[in-house]
């Protein structure tokens, strides 16, 4: 759609060198094999720099949140019984709302939904052979 809005486009946009950072040291089980995987696909398509290190820990953290929370969830009844007596519906399904939610900002920031990707425009010229062995890791 080219620039619909005939907005002025950035012209001394900072253009951070690509590379993946380090992966935090406290980042473990969940969070850190999504760690792993994510930034190598990130990488591979010049995506990220060693400044995306605290966006990329919110993800992953995210991530391993969600999957926990959903574990848990798939073990334990939706409606609990409060100390009061009360049904109540489980606090984890609030706990893995908000899991979701972080989530999705987070994905929206690297491009990594469908939505998003339609948003992001990168320097790096990729070639058939790069988009194919993108998809093939997936």
């Amino acid at each position: 759609m080219g620039n619909p809005g005939h907005r002025p486009l950035p012209k001394a946009e900072p253009k951070p060198v690509t590379g993946a950072p380090e992966c935090p040291p406290h980042l473990d089980g969940e969070a850190k094999k999504e760690w792993d995987r994510i930034v190598k696909d990130l990488d591979e398509l010049g995506m990220i720099s060693s400044l995306d290190r605290a966006g990329l820990t919110i993800y992953c953290t995210a991530w391993a949140r969600l999957v926990s929370t959903a574990k848990t969830l798939a073990e334990e009844r939706p409606i609990i019984s409060a100390p009061s007596g009360r049904l109540e519906k489980n606090p984890n399904f609030s706990i893995f709302d908000a899991a979701v939610k972080h989530l999705q900002g987070a994905m929206a920031e690297f491009g990594l939904s469908p939505s998003a990707r339609t948003r992001i425009h990168i320097d790096k010229a990729s070639t058939d052979e790069d988009e194919a062995r993108f998809f093939e890791s997936s």
